[in-house]
């Protein structure tokens, strides 16, 4: 009979323990998903910003470019001057 009365406590004291883990872990899914999806909202305005700069740099990287064609033919101009 005692023994049976210790495994009652050792089942009622399992089933407690399992569901206070189980409360810890479902607090602790619910923030981790909370920063997933802080993180996936930060990643999208990286993601618009390095679109708009990329944009930016293209109408740079043209102005650069027709800079260093119009420096290249002045200077194959005044080659072909000193001789």
């Amino acid at each position: 009979m005692e023994s049976v009365l210790q495994s009652d406590v050792f089942f009622f004291v399992t089933t407690i323990s399992v569901v206070v883990v189980a409360i810890f872990f479902i607090i602790a899914l619910v923030y981790v998903i909370r920063i997933l999806k802080n993180i996936k909202d930060i990643s999208d305005i990286m993601k618009s910003n390095v679109r708009f700069f990329s944009e930016d740099m293209s109408g740079v990287r043209k102005k650069i470019k027709k800079l260093f064609d119009s420096f290249i033919k002045l200077i194959m101009q005044k080659i072909k001057k000193k001789q």
